[in-house]
Order: structure tokens, then C-alpha cells, then sequence
């Protein structure tokens, strides 16, 4: 009687294997080989189960509809600019960037962007929690509501999970539209369920733009559990730059809801084109401009002073614990969207190519550091060309299974020379510099569900005050923390940790 059943049951496994072929080839989904592997050998080993697990949170990508337009090139295109226009994405705009690495300043940034509200005030986040400083920026928002602004919040359904939901049903009550995207509840055919939107957007009135890694909860900005606030990094944006993102919000409130987005945001140009401008630099808050000398002064947690730190690790100084303002000029400002909306990995793409075109130094934060092959990849081969590359990650995050995921990747670049730094606290920043004339900061992690998976912003900035302030600040939590020092793992944790990375892609 067991041999019908094998013959079944071997049919079952060559129909997953066969319904999985086609289904990446339709799709087109590009993952690292190991969590291709990972969905292989689970189809081999329980098909019945692996199976509807794949169709529901296998896929990764929303392919564009509508063909792109062609574009002419102009002679003095900036690389990165023409990879957005291959991309279709909104070209480089102008405007004004301002820093927040302190808590404090970034939630009272926060509370008077929307204060300053007049027509229409829009919200994106992750995290939406009913704590005491979620529930100060769920009142300033029902006061813009009350003062006549029309209000809309979009939050991600896993996020929501995460927090308590008391704060959705208040800020419906008084009037501001609410919007879950993608509630894990409420079934959806032909979108995978595993796909999170992890930006994070205040805009008010279409133009003025707080953004970053900060979700809306105490543990970003005065932590209500008794310890310190996270490490992060959040920015103001003015100028045309503000434009670009509230079009993506557009976009990503329309399918929240479940509609389509409108025609006049599909076929939109895709490039806005940067002006000149000559603005002098404004001051924000407790801003500072960044001398140059051979050997810099960082500062630290608090904005307490290190002296002596080495000149190739940071070429500029006196980081002031409020913001920076710096106008993004003819340089402009570039709004780089990734995930399954983007035809491309776009983030993903710029980091690989800027880590071949890197030539002295790369610098960069993030809380999870297990990048897709291809991304270590680029950063060792850079390292082992000589290029300076310091790291700052979390000596323990908030996430146990990505700190134990990632020991593979940081053995591997600390062979290949880079310089990894362990903070004390939670670091959730997100921001990586290369040499002294290209930035990225925004929501994006360092590992292959922010790379690969989620709906998510970076804002990538060619502005040279902005980019020193930046590898600044980052190399001042590199001195706050402490070395990682490489060991050889035994032969149990190794085949551990490849496990562990097969199994967590989708995680």
C-alpha cells in the first residue's frame, strides 16, 4: 500500500517544483541563492505545506503596467542621475536638507511640521504606537484635523501589529483618514502577504518633508521603558525635493486602499528637472558648518567631545547635537523609492555601483547588517582595493535572529580590512557614505527583507556640507563603540548560521 502513495506523493513534489519554476520565472524575483535553496529543498521535504506558503509570501515584486517614455541624455549627467531616469524614477530636485541625529530635535521638527500644516498634511509609518510621544503626534494631527487640513495616515499593517491600535480608532474618531496597507487580515488575491511598507513620511502642504528611520514611538525619541532613546537619524526636506516624495505617498495611499493608482501619477514625467540654486546655507536648531583640518574632534553620545580621531576617518568636525541645514543646490537632491513597486532593486543597485566607484573611504550605520551576496560583495571588493570602510551596527539589536544571522557577512568584511564598530545601544539609523561626494540616509536596512522585500525610501544627496556632516556623525558613534574582534566558529554554529540565513529571508 506504500508505493501508490509515493507515486503520489512524488507527483505532489514535482508539481510544487514545476508551479515554483514558473512562477519565479513569470514574476521574474531575483533572491539570494541561498533562500532559493531554502524554498527548494522545503518544497522537496513537505510540498503540501511549503507550497501555499510560497504563492502566499513568495512573491517580491508589483511589475510597472505602463511602458516607459525615451528620454534624451544630457552631456553632464551626474552617474546617479541616469540610473533614476533608467530606473523611472523623478531625476534630481532642488531644495534644502536638515539633519535631526538628536531625539529631542527630531520629535519637536516633527511636531511643527505639522503644526505648520495650512491645506494638507500626510503621514506614512511603520510603527504607529499608543504611547505618550505617539499620542503627542496622533493630538497635533487631530489638531491640524480640527483646524480644517485635511489629514491622512497610512501605516503598515505588520507595524501595526507591533503597537497597541488604540491610536488608529482615535484618530478616526476625529476625522483623519486612516488607511492600514496591507493588513495581514484582510486576504488579498495576487499580493503576496510578506511584503511590508517600511517608509516613513511626514509631508505637509505637498512640499515640506520629515523623513528617515524614526517610527512614531517612545523608544525614538524619550523611550517610555526607562533606558535612553534609540540612536537614529531622521531630516526635514524643503524645496522642490518635497514634491517628488508626496507624489510617492500618492501613490502608496492608493494602494493602501486597494485601488489603482491614478492615470496621472502612472504617466507623470518621469524626470523633474534640477535647478540651479545659490541659497545660503540656513541654520536650524543648534547647526553648525564643518571645518576641515588633518585631524578631527567627533562628537559623541550627548554631544560631548572625542579629540584625536585619525583624518582618514573623518574629515570634517564639531557635530552639533541639533540638525545641519544645507541647500542641495545644482547638485540636487535625488528620492530613490524601492520595492516591490520598483521594476528594479533601485537602492540596491546604487549601493553596488557606488561601491565600485568608491575611492578613499565608506562609511555607514545600520541596525541589521545581512546584506544580499552581491552588496558584500561590492563592499569587500572595495575594501580590498584599499578603500576605508567603517561600519557602525548594534553590539545587540532588537532583533536576536538578525544579529545572529549576520556573523557570516561581518567575518567577511572584517577579512577583507573593514573597520566594524559595535555600539552599546540600539542604533536604528540608517545611512552609508562614499568618499566625500555621495550619501544615502533614509529607512533603508543593510539587510536582504529592506533590500529585497519592503516598500521603503532613501534619499540619496550629493550636497558636500550635508555628505561631511553626515560620515560625521556616523564615525561619531564609531568612536562611542567598541571594536568587533573576528572569531572562527565552530563547525556546529557554521552550518547554524547557513541554516539560519536560508530560513530568514522572508523574516
Amino acid at each position: 500500500m506504500a508505493t501508490p502513495w509515493l507515486s503520489w506523493h512524488a507527483l505532489a513534489v514535482i508539481g510544487a517544483l514545476l508551479v515554483y519554476v514558473m512562477v519565479t520565472r513569470l514574476r521574474r524575483d531575483r533572491r539570494p541563492p541561498v533562500a532559493a535553496i531554502a524554498w527548494v529543498l522545503a518544497l522537496l521535504l513537505a510540498p503540501y505545506l511549503a507550497l501555499p506558503l510560497y504563492l502566499i509570501f513568495g512573491g517580491r515584486k508589483q511589475r510597472p503596467v505602463t511602458p516607459r517614455p525615451a528620454r534624451s541624455v544630457p552631456a553632464d549627467e551626474h552617474w546617479t542621475a541616469a540610473y533614476a531616469r533608467g530606473f523611472g524614477l523623478a531625476g534630481p530636485a532642488t531644495g534644502a536638507v536638515r539633519f535631526h541625529a538628536d531625539s529631542t530635535a527630531s520629535l519637536r521638527a516633527l511636531i511643527a511640521l505639522i503644526g505648520s500644516a495650512r491645506s494638507t498634511l500626510d503621514l506614512a509609518t511603520f510603527v504607529f504606537a499608543a504611547d505618550a510621544d505617539g499620542e503627542r503626534v496622533a493630538a497635533a494631527l487631530i489638531e491640524r484635523q480640527h483646524a480644517g487640513v485635511r489629514v491622512r495616515v497610512l501605516i503598515d499593517g505588520a507595524g501595526l501589529l507591533l503597537a497597541r491600535r488604540g491610536i488608529v480608532a482615535r484618530l478616526r474618531r476625529a476625522g483623519v483618514g486612516v488607511r492600514v496597507f496591507q493588513p495581514p487580515w484582510v486576504p488579498r488575491l495576487g499580493q503576496a502577504r510578506n511584503l511590508r511598507n517600511h517608509r516613513k513620511w511626514t509631508i505637509a502642504d505637498g512640499e515640506r518633508v520629515w523623513m528617515g528611520g524614526r517610527n512614531l514611538a517612545a523608544e525614538y525619541f524619550s523611550s517610555d521603558r526607562g533606558g535612553p532613546p534609540w540612536i537614529d537619524l531622521t531630516f526635514e526636506l524643503d524645496g522642490a525635493i518635497g514634491a517628488v516624495v508626496a507624489r510617492q505617498f500618492e501613490r502608496d495611499w492608493a494602494r493602501g486602499g486597494g485601488g489603482a493608482v491614478a492615470a496621472a501619477s502612472r504617466g507623470e514625467p518621469a524626470v523633474v528637472a534640477a535647478t540651479a540654486s545659490d541659497a545660503n546655507l540656513a541654520a536650524a536648531g543648534s547647526s553648525a558648518r564643518v571645518p576641515r583640518g588633518p585631524a578631527a574632534q567627533t562628537a559623541g553620545p550627548g554631544g560631548s567631545v572625542s579629540a584625536d580621531v585619525p583624518a582618514d576617518r573623518t574629515g570634517s568636525a564639531s557635530i552639533g547635537s541639533g540638525a545641519i541645514a544645507s541647500d542641495a543646490g545644482a547638485a540636487g537632491l535625488l528620492f530613490v523609492p524601492s520595492g516591490p513597486d520598483q521594476a528594479e532593486d533601485t537602492v540596491l543597485a546604487l549601493l553596488e555601483a557606488a561601491c565600485s566607484r568608491a575611492r578613499q573611504r565608506i562609511v555607514a550605520v545600520t541596525p541589521y547588517f545581512v546584506p544580499d551576496p552581491g552588496l558584500l560583495q561590492a563592499l569587500r571588493l572595495a575594501c580590498l582595493r584599499g578603500v576605508t570602510l567603517d561600519l557602525v551596527v548594534p553590539a545587540r539589536s532588537n532583533h536576536r535572529i538578525a544579529d545572529l544571522a549576520r556573523s557570516r557577512a561581518l567575518r567577511s568584511l572584517a577579512a577583507a580590512g573593514a573597520r566594524i564598530h559595535l555600539s552599546a545601544g540600539m542604533v536604528h539609523a540608517k545611512a552609508i557614505v562614499f568618499d566625500a561626494g555621495l550619501a544615502l540616509a533614509g529607512s533603508v536596512n543593510l539587510d536582504t527583507r529592506s533590500l529585497l522585500l519592503n516598500y521603503e525610501s532613501m534619499l540619496l544627496i550629493r550636497s558636500p556640507e550635508a555628505i561631511a556632516w553626515l560620515a560625521d556623525w556616523i564615525l561619531a558613534q564609531a568612536v562611542a563603540a567598541q571594536p568587533y574582534v573576528a572569531t572562527e566558529p565552530s563547525l556546529a554554529r557554521d552550518v547554524g548560521e547557513g541554516l539560519l540565513l536560508a530560513l530568514t529571508f522572508e523574516v
